[in-house]
């Protein structure tokens, strides 16, 4: 029982722990949903305001037929003085020339007040077009270098300068570096290519309007701006791929995992917006509720444990009670039959004493012998508790007398075999007999007899007694049948369940009784309550 509900109780703790997890989860994944939400609209509205102001421009540098600086200028101010276009790097002016072109162009370039415009890179012989960086709203020395930078000799550009072209609007370019020559990543991007036609062109542009984005600035203003926290937003180019990124905000961490996406189009191509939070372990709520649902446990535990062993001590006094009862009703039982036996056996030898006794000194006389004989096999079976009895003491009980000495008369032999009460009682009465009428009449009369008593096992469950009389008066043939003879043929016969060989040879009585030899739990109740006692 301790052990269930202790694991029912963990079971249920962590059940709430799980559940206040859940909760938490569900909360931190809303809380991205929403991020990404924000972040890709705040992305969206910026992107199509920007989109806006440069269709503007488009459509005012359409209407010159060779726009100047001046021209250039009017549009590039307006945008680059608006707070809200945070991640724009301004814009340039790329007409579209072709190779023959060249040449005259840079002449023009220089004698509008560039002395040093050049195009660069070269284009290829292959090259049909060339589009060069003319105008650069915010010259300053970061951007100089890109001054008259052939933008269709990168194959970047080269590609989002061609889809501009066939798709005839505005196109947004994949992540780049924006300002070439400085280390990969520094001024990672994209660009927007606007598409710029003159009055009842339709087919070639005229140029491009070009608004580079630092991705890390744009990203980051809006995290910034619309406050989000413990996040990570990260910019990417179609997929979730790390070649694919863009640009990545808010906070990093060696643990993050994606929680929410959102997607947005900007200049026909998409763009994905991943929400990142960190992998946090339990939480505190989620900690408390594990530590006290586990002490609660181990209470639990503990309190069932006291009482399933009080239980269990209960049960085991129950029992004890139940067998002193059964005992103690038991020895009553045994007892009231050895009693009465007791009594059948005094009442057979009065009523058969009685028969034989020729007078009342006689009567008295064998009376008080076979009484006391019964009584010295009490004894026995007092100091065994009513247990087994050995034979050996059985059969010195009756004829201790005329076995002291070095005359001993008696001699004994015979292994170590223990008998059942009932059965030592009957074999001391016949011994008793068989002594008493030796010391009367045969060979313990005279100081030259002898008696020997042996036994031996004669089968399993059985030991055969014998007793053998010799070197004492000779047994007379024509002898009156005593109270002795009937005793030990009838009485102990029927006792012991096994007849009895009586003769009285000439040369001295011999006796043989079979004696059973049962197992101790057979009649020992002492023995039973012995071995109880061990198995507890």
């Amino acid at each position: 029982m301790p052990i269930s509900t202790f694991a029912l109780t963990m079971v249920l703790t962590v059940l709430s722990v799980w559940a206040l997890e859940r909760v938490e989860q569900q909360r931190r994944e809303g809380q991205a949903r929403a991020a990404a939400s924000v972040v890709a609209t705040a992305l969206d509205r910026r992107a199509h305001s920007y989109v806006s102001y440069l269709r503007a421009g488009s459509l005012l540098l359409g209407t010159n037929k060779a726009p100047t600086r001046e021209d250039f200028e009017s549009v590039a101010g307006g945008l680059l003085d608006d707070a809200d276009y945070h991640g724009a790097l301004g814009i340039g002016w790329l007409p579209l020339l072709k190779p023959a072109q060249l040449p005259a162009y840079e002449a023009h370039m220089r004698a509008l007040g560039n002395p040093d415009f050049a195009v660069h890179p070269a284009p290829a012989p292959s090259d049909r077009i060339v589009v060069p960086i003319s105008y650069i709203a915010d010259m300053n020395e970061r951007n100089r270098p890109t001054l008259g930078f052939n933008a269709y000799s990168e194959p970047r550009r080269r590609a989002v300068i061609d889809q501009t072209i066939a798709r005839r609007q505005l196109t947004a370019s994949g992540p780049l570096s924006l300002i070439m020559e400085t280390r990969v990543g520094e001024w990672q991007g994209f660009l927007l290519y606007m598409p710029v036609y003159g009055q009842g062109q339709t087919d070639v542009p005229r140029g491009f309007i070009s608004a580079p984005f630092n991705a890390g600035a744009f990203l980051n203003s809006i995290v910034v701006l619309e406050k989000i926290e413990d996040l990570q937003i990260r910019l990417f180019d179609g997929a979730i791929a790390p070649q694919h990124l863009i640009a990545r905000a808010g906070t990093e961490g060696p643990a993050m995992k994606a929680v929410a996406t959102q997607a947005l189009t900007l200049g026909g191509r998409r763009l994905l917006v991943a929400v990142d939070a960190p992998e946090v372990g339990l939480t505190r709520t989620a900690w408390g509720a594990l530590v006290l649902g586990t002490a609660i446990a181990l209470l639990l535990a503990l309190v069932a444990r006291i009482v399933s062993r009080r239980a269990e001590q209960d049960r085991a006094a129950l029992l004890w009670l139940r067998e002193q009862a059964s005992i103690r009703a038991s020895l009553t039982r045994e007892l009231n039959h050895r009693v009465k036996n007791t009594l059948a056996n005094v009442l057979s030898l009065i009523a058969l004493t009685k028969r034989r006794a020729t007078g009342l000194d006689e009567f008295v006389e064998g009376l008080q012998g076979r009484i006391r004989a019964l009584s010295a096999t009490h004894d026995l079976l007092t100091n065994s508790e009513w247990g087994p009895t050995a034979l050996r003491d059985v059969v010195l009980a009756e004829v201790a007398p005329y076995t002291r000495g070095d005359d001993a008369a008696v001699l004994l032999s015979g292994p170590d075999v223990d008998l059942a009460p009932n059965d030592a009682l009957s074999l001391g009465l016949a011994l008793h007999e068989l002594a008493t009428n030796a010391s009367k009449y045969g060979a313990l009369s005279v100081a030259t007899g002898r008696v020997e008593v042996s036994w031996s096992m004669a089968g399993e469950g059985v030991v055969q007694v014998h007793w053998q009389e010799s070197d004492g008066p000779p047994v007379p043939a024509l002898r009156s049948r005593g109270f002795g003879t009937d005793l030990i043929e009838k009485i102990v016969a029927h006792e012991l369940g096994h007849g009895v060989q009586l003769d009285f040879a000439v040369a001295g009585v011999r006796c043989t009784l079979m004696v059973p030899v049962r197992a101790p739990v057979a009649f020992s109740i002492r023995a039973r309550q012995q071995v109880a006692g061990k198995a507890k």
